[in-house]
C-alpha cells in the first residue's frame, strides 16, 4: 500500500470501529477482524489484520 492508501485505511478503520461495525477478536496466534459480523481477515497483529480487511473490502480479485 502506498501512503495515500494507508491514510485511507486508517480513516476507514476508525469510522467502522466508532460505528461498531469493525471488530477485533483475539485468536490462537493473532487477531481476527470481522466486518458486520463476517470474518474478513486474520493477522499476527491488529495492524496486519486491519490491513488485509481493508484490502479485501476495497480491491477486486483481478487487481
Amino acid at each position: 500500500m502506498n501512503t495515500h492508501e494507508k491514510a485511507h485505511m486508517v480513516e476507514w478503520c476508525e469510522q467502522l470501529i466508532k460505528a461498531q461495525r469493525l471488530t477485533f477478536l483475539r485468536a490462537a496466534e493473532g487477531w481476527l477482524v470481522s466486518l458486520d459480523g463476517y470474518p474478513m481477515s486474520y493477522g499476527e497483529t491488529t495492524g496486519i489484520a486491519a490491513g488485509w480487511a481493508f484490502i479485501m473490502s476495497h480491491k477486486s480479485a483481478y487487481e
